[in-house]
């Protein structure tokens, strides 16, 4: 377990810097344009892969957190992230896919995630699931949805609701009626 009273090595952060949410880019170049978007934006520390930004949103405390490539960086930034405070994360850039109903420029929320790495099965098994909570992605959608109706987000909206192999029937139907309601 990381100390949460010292300054994490890597991220250059302690408990009490930054609020209970973060965004995490791969690029530390996106940082500052993510941190735009925020009220009271601030340039907080940069360190090797890991720039951080933080202001407010909706009066809340956020930041952006910048992991570099790949789950063992991510893994660093998420574990001293935590330690500082952090409850909520929210991955945003590019990523793979392997639904050919995704094209390049989309936008994706994803409820959940293939495993297919190395980091992951040292937090937990093979077969526990990489999914999103799902109280944050429907609220994410329901957000994204409504800009995108109000013409803010594209201009042609395309949605693709995607549901986890293997969740029980009520899983699908609450990931159905959260997609419906939005």
């Amino acid at each position: 377990m990381l100390d949460t009273h010292t300054e994490q090595f890597h991220i250059k952060c302690r408990k009490g810097d930054l609020g209970g949410y973060c965004l995490l880019p791969g690029d530390p170049g996106r940082c500052e344009k993510i941190a735009a978007h925020f009220d009271e934006p601030e340039f907080f520390t940069s360190n090797r892969e890991y720039t951080i930004w933080r202001g407010k949103l909706c009066g809340e405390p956020v930041a952006v957190c910048s992991t570099g490539i790949g789950g063992p960086s991510a893994a660093i930034a998420v574990e001293e992230l935590a330690a500082c405070g952090v409850h909520t994360f929210i991955r945003v850039g590019t990523c793979g896919g392997i639904s050919l109903n995704v094209h390049s420029g989309d936008s994706v929320i994803a409820m959940s995630a293939v495993r297919q790495d190395g980091t992951s099965h040292e937090y937990a098994p093979h077969e526990y699931p990489a999914t999103a909570d799902f109280d944050v992605t429907a609220a994410m959608l329901k957000r994204f949805i409504r800009q995108a109706l109000k013409g803010s987000v594209f201009s042609r909206v395309r949605m693709v609701v995607c549901i986890p192999a293997g969740v029980t029937e009520v899983e699908r139907r609450a990931v159905e009626n959260a997609a419906v309601q939005a």
